[in-house]
């Protein structure tokens, strides 16, 4: 893979390709586009604001988003597997357990309990730091 600088390559030199009979071969470039200064400053301008603005994903539909998860059960029930979703009382952080439905087994979690631990812990010494700042 061949990486150089596109907005000058009078300066850079060309790359030397292989042909089929193995001698190398420059390419050269085609020759540069003439533009005015007032078509180079609007596309600067033009490629400047669009990446000033960034474009917001779209959010999907509260139908996609049954169908996906509807899908991913279905998926899960032949696996004798199911998710399960809830809150963690003391981080307030949403809990996924994937658990086997016929053990009740909690095979994998999202985050889990050491990281909820350790959250659990930063958010009392962050509470003890504000108790000492207001004292």
């Amino acid at each position: 893979m061949l990486i150089q600088n596109i907005t000058n390559t009078a300066q850079a030199p060309q790359p030397a390709r292989l042909t089929s009979g193995s001698a190398p071969v420059v390419v050269s470039p085609p020759p540069p586009k003439t533009e005015s200064k007032s078509d180079a400053t609007e596309a600067k301008q033009s490629a400047v604001s669009q990446a000033a603005e960034p474009q917001p994903s779209p959010q999907p539909t509260a139908q996609q988003l049954k169908n996906v998860v509807d899908s991913i059960n279905k998926a899960l029930k032949q696996a004798n597997r199911s998710l399960e979703f809830s809150m963690d009382k003391d981080t307030n952080r949403q809990v996924v357990k994937l658990v086997d439905s016929e053990t009740g087994e909690v095979i994998r979690q999202f985050p889990t309990d050491e990281m909820l631990a350790i959250s659990h812990a930063i958010d009392q010494v962050q509470q003890g730091l504000l108790l000492k700042q207001k004292a």
